[in-house]
């Protein structure tokens, strides 16, 4: 063995071992329902682009990930309680109300919302009004910066669904009457493959970096966790794994 080659045997060796002693267990809260493609109720066989990409992070560090599932409306107030130590896929814009408990990992994606129509069916949306007297269809709870003052002026009528796959089906119902919806084009992707649908996607209406929000009492994990998650994101890993999903 040259000396080149036992001085890299010894640094990767030196790394694992660091990792090996530090490694430790973390709890990871997702929605008991799932969030396809980015994860999947607690009894599907399939994982979804969050497990995945900490599957890999755990081959890096050693960590283990325990994975909880809670109600939607249950996983702000576990968190919050220090109950959990990580939830996958957040901007800290949608968690301002408990900020003094939260710190993020590095961006490793973006949650880009799309305005989608039926086949055939589409239009140009590049500003508020031209979705003027049109009935749009969206998910309850979710926040439209751009267009929650003509949501709530009635200049656009706001029709809410309880999840995105009630929305899709919806929207393909030419019954329904909806002129358009507003879905997170990842999940639009994978909704219209697994279900052989066709819809026209439109314009971006709006896109934010997502994190992994870890729980302030983990802040000496974040490093090891930051470094593992930005060699995912330079060597590709990260962007095969959403792939995977399309």
């Amino acid at each position: 063995m040259t000396i080149k080659r036992l001085a890299l045997f010894w640094s990767m060796l030196l790394v694992f071992l660091t990792y090996s002693v530090s490694a430790e267990q973390l709890k990871v809260i997702l929605t008991e329902k799932g969030h396809p493609p980015f994860s999947f109720d607690e009894n599907s066989s399939e994982k979804g682009i969050y497990l995945d990409i900490l599957a890999a992070i755990s081959v890096i560090t050693g960590d283990s990930f325990i994975i909880t599932y809670y109600p939607a409306i249950r996983k702000r107030y576990v968190f919050a309680n220090g109950q959990t130590d990580i939830e996958p896929g957040v901007n800290p814009i949608w968690r301002q109300k408990s900020r003094d408990v939260s710190i993020y990992s590095v961006p490793f994606g973006f949650s880009t919302d799309v305005v989608f129509f039926r086949e055939n069916e589409s239009f140009k949306v590049e500003k508020v009004s031209d979705l003027a007297g049109r009935k749009v269809v969206t998910v309850r709870g979710y926040h439209y910066p751009d267009y929650e003052q003509a949501f709530s002026d009635k200049v656009i009528t706001r029709y809410d669904t309880n999840h995105e796959l009630e929305l899709v089906q919806f929207l393909y119902q030419a019954n329904r009457g909806a002129d358009a919806g507003f879905i997170n084009k990842h999940i639009l992707f994978f909704y219209m493959k697994r279900n052989n649908l066709r819809f026209d996607v439109g314009d971006i209406i709006d896109s934010l970096p997502v994190m992994f929000r870890f729980h302030i009492s983990k802040k000496a994990s974040l490093k090891k966790f930051n470094n593992a998650l930005n060699q995912l994101i330079k060597d590709g890993t990260v962007d095969a794994i959403y792939s995977k999903y399309k």
